[in-house]
């Protein structure tokens, strides 16, 4: 499906339907909050704002 284009609404809407059945039916992993701060690059030390 890479190399397809869409044309119109009704095939955009479909591809975006199908998009959000293969989505919703993933399950995610739980992530701790450590996680997310890593992930943001957010040191143990800084000078910034406390964004957590």
């Amino acid at each position: 499906n890479a190399g397809m284009r869409l044309y119109g609404g009704a095939q955009y809407h479909r591809a975006m339907a199908e998009f959000r059945f293969v989505v919703g039916g993933i399950k995610c992993p739980q992530i701790t909050r450590e996680e997310i701060v890593n992930a943001c690059g957010v040191e143990d030390v800084h000078d910034g704002t406390n964004y957590f």
